[in-house]
């Protein structure tokens, strides 16, 4: 549908400039192309730009919805170096899409990497996820952070802690 704009343009409205899929793709841009967006230093700033054919919203909404969209889900780069186009990108969940960032911390124990939230939920770990931050913090091995069980203060082993940082 085309309408008169204020300036006396006429522009095609597309009639979803409230749907949430709208504003995924809004915030998909601003935060490649806005330098005073609060993340282009990780977006823009690194490099990561939006394809050329998803500058319309009509076409990431094709995409998208050829491609799995729904209302549960979040737009995903497969490879966080690269940026966003139909190559690239996926549909996925709030926790999957929180285990394709940079700032995960990644432990592997017998030969098998995961997040260490991921760890946390694993039933092989002794410790919360806390504990597991507190732990690598302060340099403990991989296995130890998520296999080793607490101590109790006061216990004949002593301070856990100190034991390992010595």
């Amino acid at each position: 549908m085309c309408t008169k704009k204020s300036d006396g343009r006429f522009g095609v409205t597309h009639g979803s400039s409230r749907t949430r899929l709208y504003q995924i793709w809004r915030g998909m841009k601003k935060r490649c192309s806005l330098k005073s967006h609060p993340h282009f230093e990780d977006y823009g700033g690194r490099g990561i730009t939006v394809c050329d054919e998803w500058l319309a919203f009509e076409k990431f909404q094709e995409w998208s919805l050829a491609n799995g969209y729904s209302k549960e889900l979040e737009i995903d780069r497969i490879q966080n170096n690269l940026g966003y186009g139909p190559g690239n990108c996926q549909w996925t969940t709030t926790e999957r899409n929180h285990n394709n960032k940079r700032n995960n911390r990644l432990l592997t124990i017998r030969g098998e990497t995961k997040t260490m939230k991921d760890w946390s939920r694993d039933p092989v770990a002794a410790v919360d996820y806390g504990t597991m931050k507190m732990r690598r913090q302060h340099g403990w091995s991989d296995e130890d952070i998520v296999l080793l069980p607490k101590l109790r203060r006061g216990s004949k082993y002593g301070n856990v802690s100190r034991m390992r940082a010595a």
